[in-house]
């Protein structure tokens, strides 16, 4: 499962039973909406607060931004 933190400014990934938690998104910003597409094995979101779209599929591998406002 995935969550965001807006405390912590990350996006988060675990295990259904909690287990294995880890960072998957450092310096998320304000991420909402969190999105899997399962076609492609990528998670989306949006940064409210800089209102853009943003993608990740690999664990090692720096976010990419789709669609700026």
């Amino acid at each position: 499962m995935y969550w965001s933190s807006r405390i912590k400014s990350v996006i988060e990934v675990a295990n259904l039973d909690g287990t294995k938690r880890r960072i998957f998104v450092p310096n998320a910003g304000l991420a909402t909406d969190l999105t899997i597409d399962l076609t492609t094995h990528r998670l989306y979101w949006i940064d409210c607060k800089t209102s853009k779209i943003w993608t990740k599929k690999e664990l090692n591998v720096l976010s990419n931004v789709l669609i700026g406002f």
